[in-house]
């Protein structure tokens, strides 16, 4: 059974399969235990065979293991249950909240940045992978989780009771977060310029929400009045699902090949094509940013895009993932995910002959999506635009004072010229379209 078709540039340890294997692991175990070496548990030899057996493999294939199954299915429908906080290790290998999620459980029970997990329903962190805190924090909704936090204001370690809800991953953002509603989610202003209506739309993944939130965020800036052009940003956009990366494509091309498919000899498997019904953008000028973190279907998008000559792709090149995975289940809470068909993006007639392969292969020198107007950022520039971004984006619960710094600085203090470029490109577009309705006008 086929579950889905998924392009990320995030692999998972490689692994075969698991029809063959899993009676491989047996039969070795069983060789082991009867010549009285050692008592070993398939379940434990299992995972260290399957990495060993498929090292010749791609690195994007691999067995999603039960205990990895629910963070994978996270990945593909934008949603969980849990309590909604974003962690990472700090300095000193602890677990260190990022920010809570507005309107999640962790916002309103008073979670705050920097905060550190000591420990869970009475468990002590200490040790803990990302991964480990994952696990025992989130769980079935409507449940009570106990966390244990430190916190630099405080004498003594915090509790805080959160009980478990759905969490809505937004794969879809704005310009600028203006505030929350009743409800606790994001509503955000679309336009980076609004003396010009530009409009922005930031896209972090390709999930089954993506779609239809981007067909929001769009109707929200029409209400405003039709914008002059948008910026798409896909940086750092790992991927997702195929389907939606051809819906998103579709938005800006009305006809011709968004992407095709093929086996490692060449054979043609699929060929998606446009629909003119779905091009509701095509009339849009549009600037897509991306840079060395967009991969998959971020890289079908803007390759499809710059194929088309449906908008001007700004930024370094991409990734170079160019593989489509199939997910497969073979037990009841495991899938296996192959790679089983590499993908080519249109020629720049349109799709009429073959285009070329995105994917980085070991040797070759054309992969990827290479920008029309190559813009790089330093190492500085992307650190600091980044802090700024996170900072202006968070609003605290209980917050009397907004003291977010203003995104504009993003521009004004020059820590991110590609969206400089971007913006000067659209401005461009923008007269001349002027200066040739008033020519025609005139004619008429």
């Amino acid at each position: 059974q086929i579950m889905a078709l998924y392009l990320s540039s995030f692999p998972i340890a490689p692994s075969p399969n698991s029809r063959r294997i899993i009676p491989l692991g047996s039969s070795i175990a069983v060789a082991f235990n009867a010549k009285s070496l050692l008592n070993i548990c398939v379940s434990n030899l299992l995972p260290e065979i399957c990495s060993r057996y498929c090292g010749k493999l791609d690195k994007y294939s691999a067995i999603i293991w039960p205990d990895e199954s629910r963070r994978f299915q996270q990945q593909t429908e934008g949603s969980f249950v849990g309590v909604g906080i974003v962690i990472r290790e700090n300095t000193k290998g602890e677990i260190m909240v990022v920010n809570p999620i507005e309107g999640a459980p962790a916002y309103y029970g008073g979670i705050q940045p920097d905060d550190v997990i000591l420990a869970v329903n009475g468990k002590s962190a200490s040790g803990w992978s990302l991964n480990d805190a994952v696990d025992r924090i989130t769980g079935p909704h409507g449940t009570a989780v106990s966390i244990t936090i430190r916190r630099e204001t405080e004498e003594e370690p915090l509790i805080i009771t959160l009980t478990r809800n759905s969490i809505k991953l937004h794969s879809v953002q704005g310009w600028w977060k203006k505030d929350l509603d009743e409800e606790g989610q994001p509503n955000w202003d679309w336009y980076v310029d609004r003396t010009n209506k530009i409009g922005y739309i930031k896209l972090s993944g390709f999930s089954e929400e993506s779609y239809s939130d981007m067909l929001s965020a769009v109707r929200e800036m029409q209400e405003e009045g039709q914008p002059n052009g948008l910026i798409l940003d896909l940086r750092y956009n790992p991927g997702g699902l195929l389907p939606t990366a051809r819906q998103i494509s579709n938005l800006f091309v009305s006809s011709g090949t968004i992407v095709s498919g093929e086996t490692a000899n060449g054979e043609e498997l699929f060929r998606m094509r446009a629909r003119p019904n779905r091009a509701y953008l095509a009339d849009w000028p549009v600037v897509i940013l991306i840079n060395q973190g967009s991969a998959s279907a971020s890289e079908i998008v803007a390759g499809c895009v710059q194929a088309h000559n449906a908008g001007i792709i700004v930024g370094q090149r991409s990734w170079g993932k160019g593989s489509v995975q199939t997910v497969h289940q073979v037990a009841t809470e495991a899938n296996v995910k192959l790679t089983t068909q590499y993908y080519r993006l249109p020629s720049h007639d349109g799709g009429l002959t073959p285009g070329r392969l995105v994917h980085k292969r070991r040797g070759s020198t054309d992969w990827g999506v290479i920008p029309d107007v190559e813009v790089t950022m330093s190492p500085d520039q992307i650190t600091k635009s980044n802090k700024l971004r996170q900072e202006a984006d968070l609003i605290l619960a209980n917050a009397t004072v907004d003291e977010r710094p203003d995104i504009n600085d993003l521009i004004t203090l020059g820590l991110d010229p590609q969206l400089e470029t971007a913006l000067l490109l659209l401005r461009a577009k923008i007269v001349s379209r002027m200066i040739a309705d008033h020519q025609q006008a005139s004619i008429d």
